[in-house]
């Protein structure tokens, strides 16, 4: 079963001071905005590719650091990937994504945990 969020009190930077996007919901990681969703996607797949090509013991990647890292190259692929013309409103989510990974350790731990999960059971 997978991590869920329950609305805990040890929030790093409020939830409000966030992007609509951006904002953890309560539940499990399908419950969750698409711009999540499609990061913690993305994470999966280089967690996988990682632990296949270059590191395969698991217990190596649990840290809240490799966690951060994982999800901060996700965000740098999606932004790679997108073709769309929208004056710039999807580089900016995907910049506030960034600065959020960057400094809100509750959202890197609870995204982390999904990454982990997800890869650990596929």
């Amino acid at each position: 079963m997978g991590a869920t969020v329950d609305g805990g009190e040890d929030k790093v930077v409020p939830e409000e001071n966030w992007p609509k996007a951006l904002r953890l919901r309560t539940g499990a990681l399908t419950q969750q905005s698409d711009l999540i969703r499609a990061a913690c996607r993305e994470a999966i797949r280089i967690v996988e590719k990682t632990l296949v090509t270059q590191h395969a013991w698991p217990e190596l990647h649990k840290g809240a650091h490799y966690k951060q890292q994982v999800l901060l190259e996700a965000v740098k692929v999606l932004r790679a990937k997108n073709t769309e013309d929208d004056d710039g409103k999807q580089d900016a989510r995907y910049k506030a994504l960034s600065n959020r990974v960057s400094k809100d350790e509750r959202f890197v731990r609870f995204i982390g945990k999904w990454v982990r999960d997800s890869s650990v059971t596929s």
